[in-house]
């Protein structure tokens, strides 16, 4: 039976998480085609200048990491605006790019490598000069060539980063966000409560709000450490009334050994389904908190 406890109720109801329904249309697709097309183009051109041009080992890593996450991004992207909801198909077409823009940077490179005056397209080509350039090398890293073996396994390393992140990056950029299949759009709107006092057990905070013991959040009331708390935020669609989300994020800030910022989010929920009454009610709390420290200042 359903009681409340200042003003947010318990409803002692199984709660569930929001799911991409799988749903996608051939627009949609067609517009991730479009936008991996023209953006990984973009970025395999900057790429293939960039990394033989800058000297710096480190640097080059994270273009490489930034090129497959920013190839994933673009085709999540994409799948945004194309309304795409099925992740099966957002990881296949964030592997083809992957795979793409590892390509296209290699006749870049190649094309820069050799002055500009070769053009290779055919992959079979292109095999054949990275068989040529493993002989004597192509750059040095350290006072040392790397040929051989040795170069292959960097070439390799550099291909796995490269797709992998792409498609990491494309499921990311869909990751914690969610769709109303009755207004066809993606969820918008987003509250966040006043931060609430640090949560040490995960566990019963998840247990509970899964079993609609909205309450609790109440029992942690207001953050009086603003580097450990806890984050409560509300999320819906703008179009309608029908679906609203919860999610909560244990937030700790502390410093590393070189006295550097640090902060660690670790997610209790993300996106749980709730109605517009807990939602209410929820919303209600945190502002009637915000307004007590108000009236008490």
């Amino acid at each position: 039976m359903e009681h409340m406890e200042n003003g947010i109720p318990n409803t002692g109801s199984k709660h569930f998480y929001y799911k991409h329904s799988g749903a996608f249309s051939p627009i949609g697709i067609m517009i991730i085609l479009v936008t991996g097309l023209i953006g990984t183009s973009i970025l395999s051109t900057i790429y293939g200048f960039a990394s033989l041009y800058i000297p710096f080992i480190y640097i080059n890593f994270l273009l490489t990491a930034g090129l497959g996450f920013g190839t994933g991004s673009l085709i999540g992207f994409g799948a945004k605006i194309g309304k795409l909801r099925n992740t099966t198909i957002l990881t296949l077409l964030s592997l083809i790019f992957g795979i793409f823009v590892l390509y296209s940077s290699w006749v870049i490179w190649l094309f820069v490598l050799f002055e500009r005056e070769l053009l290779l397209f055919n992959p079979l080509h292109i095999i054949s000069a990275i068989e040529f350039l493993a002989i004597e090398g192509a750059w040095e890293m350290f006072g040392f060539v790397p040929t051989g073996l040795f170069l292959y396994a960097i070439w390799l390393l550099e291909a796995i980063v490269i797709i992998g992140a792409s498609v990491f990056g494309a499921r990311s950029f869909l990751s914690g966000v969610a769709f109303c299949e009755d207004c066809n759009s993606w969820a918008k709107y987003t509250y966040v409560l006043p931060p609430l006092q640090h949560s040490t057990n995960h566990e019963f905070l998840r247990n509970m709000l899964e079993q609609g013991n909205f309450s609790v959040l109440s029992e942690l009331k207001e953050a009086d450490n603003s580097a450990f708390f806890t984050s409560v935020q509300l999320s819906g669609c703008n179009e309608c009334s029908n679906f609203f989300l919860l999610s909560v994020t244990s937030i700790e800030n502390t410093k590393d050994s070189k006295g550097e910022d640090k902060t660690k989010a670790t997610q209790i929920i993300e996106n749980l389904i709730i109605d517009k009454k807990e939602f209410d009610s929820i919303k209600e709390w945190g502002e009637n908190s915000v307004q007590a420290n108000v009236n008490l200042a």
